[in-house]
């Protein structure tokens, strides 16, 4: 039996290991003979990839040991050398001098030195925004384009969730990402949101989730605690605090809900993998490239800037690499789009609105904001998403 490795130490939000996920399940569907494992960053919740029984093993490196004791890291030295095949995520065969950090160069540099695969040496696939581009051309293995992930959730975790039910529906809230404040909207703009959907949608209860603090060196949720959250639910009388209750029960809390909203952040992408629809309320600098086969809509901003990556001489990446909080995210702009936001909640808690649908409509938008789709990209491909 062959045995694959695919290296994804990266970036710590849950949002990549979510990738190197679904990575490994394309693998796997072409070819279930293929053993799979991952090599991932310690600091992202190894937890949720031990837990999908087509990775054969999860090696987590610790970047902290590699910058200062190189191969000799014991996370290093604990991973089995022997492997047929060693495929790497392309983001860091291209690391960018200046806006990529250092410790990833170094720590990358370390591990593709000493896996190396005895058959092939290749990259995962690339995303695109190409339609007419098929990615999985792009890798020496066989490899299914976005094959369908679920991860399994601990019954203590769907038992835990039962005490949020209610007889409407739960739309539940990640009020910001990792990167906070400058990247979310506000919690005034939130009271607004969710006043205008309470208005809307009858009997809804809102739960807003979040950590605030991270452990293991993990990503929290940006400039937001529990306690601004008591605050504002207190001016909400149909929601609820939902943070720090625990990964698991997050994500079956997510589960439970009809509805699954937050800005640009990796932990929605756990809204996909569970099979609740994500209302994105879209901003700089990333869109949104990460689908599952289940609903979604990104409310696109207005902001010429949108997405800007990694520009950071102009707009709204200037303002981000000031510390300043992006053109898309100022009240104003958000408070524009509530209408739509409206209207799209509606949409997503329509049982018929179907995962190809949201493809198209999301598809057609862009097209009629006349933005530039070379700035835009998907995982495993636009064409693997349309099929």
């Amino acid at each position: 039996m062959k045995r694959l490795l695919i290296n994804y130490v990266y970036y710590c939000p849950v949002g990549h290991l979510i990738e190197a996920i679904k990575h490994a399940r394309g693998y796997y569907e072409a070819d279930k003979a293929l053993q799979v494992s991952l090599l991932v960053n310690s600091e992202t919740p190894i937890e949720l990839a031990n837990a999908c029984d087509w990775i054969e093993a999860v090696y987590p490196i610790s970047a902290n040991e590699v910058l200062i004791l190189g191969e000799e890291a014991e996370s290093v030295r604990a991973v089995p050398k022997d492997w047929d095949y060693v495929l790497t995520d392309p983001r860091v065969k291209h690391l960018t001098p200046g806006f990529d950090e250092e410790w990833l160069t170094t720590v990358q540099l370390v591990l593709q030195k000493v896996f190396v695969g005895k058959e092939i040496n290749g990259i995962t696939p690339h995303r695109s925004g190409k339609e007419d581009e098929d990615v999985s051309t792009q890798t020496p293995l066989p490899y299914k384009l976005n094959a369908h992930i679920e991860i399994p959730l601990p019954q203590s975790a769907k038992v835990f969730v039962k005490k949020y039910a209610n007889s409407g529906p739960i739309i539940t809230i990640l009020p910001a990402g990792s990167s906070g404040s400058r990247q979310s909207p506000s919690l005034k703009m939130w009271e607004e949101i969710c006043r205008v959907l309470s208005e809307t949608i009858p009997n809804i209860r809102i739960k807003f989730t979040g950590v605030t603090q991270g452990e293991h060196g993990r990503t929290a949720t940006g400039d937001v605690t529990s306690e601004n959250i008591n605050d504002l639910v207190w001016e909400l009388p149909n929601a609820e605090n939902c943070f720090d209750i625990g990964l698991w029960n997050q994500l079956a809390l997510i589960e439970a809900s009809k509805m699954f909203c937050s800005p640009h952040s990796g932990f929605a992408f756990l809204s996909q993998v569970v099979g609740t629809p994500w209302l994105a309320i879209s901003g700089c600098p990333w869109p949104e490239y990460f689908f599952n086969d289940t609903p979604f809509y990104s409310v696109l901003p207005d902001c010429p800037s949108y997405p800007s990556k990694g520009e950071i001489k102009t707009g709204c990446g200037k303002l981000l690499s000031e510390g300043k909080t992006s053109i898309c995210m100022r009240d104003e702009n958000i408070r524009k789009k509530l209408p739509e936001i409206t209207t799209a909640a509606q949409l997503l808690l329509e049982s018929q609105f179907s995962y190809h649908d949201a493809v198209e409509l999301h598809l057609k938008k862009l097209k009629d904001s006349k933005r530039d789709m070379k700035k835009f990209f998907f995982f495993d491909g636009i064409r693997g998403i349309r099929q």
